[in-house]
């Protein structure tokens, strides 16, 4: 899974997204409590603070309101490659991460 294009071009768009979403999410490789994890680690960068990961906070959270907005932005299966969710569609797995991060926010429109 790691030789996946989101691996190896950590510039092309939805990099960022797809890889940080594939460590917390994909049921063969996410720890126990991934989710909230990815939670703290939002709202560290959120505050200014170092989060002490390789992941670019910032550059993951534009490209998740992006995704949100419009899923088909992510190129071809990605996102279910990238994760193996199984809800119904891209758009529900998408609100589901937004909830996990932002419980109680509405999902962002453009």
């Amino acid at each position: 899974m790691s030789s996946a294009w989101w691996y190896t071009d950590r510039s092309a768009p939805f990099a960022e997204l797809l890889s940080l979403l594939q460590t917390c999410y994909h049921p063969d490789i996410r720890q126990a409590g991934a989710e909230e994890e990815l939670r703290a680690l939002v709202q560290a960068a959120e505050r200014g603070e170092d989060t002490g990961t390789e992941w670019n906070i910032p550059v993951f959270l534009n490209e998740l309101r992006l995704a949100v907005t419009d899923p088909s932005r992510i190129p071809g299966d990605a996102l279910d490659r990238a994760t193996d969710h199984t809800e119904g569609n891209d758009t529900e797995f998408l609100a589901r991460v937004w909830r996990d991060i932002y419980p109680g926010r509405p999902l962002p429109t453009e």
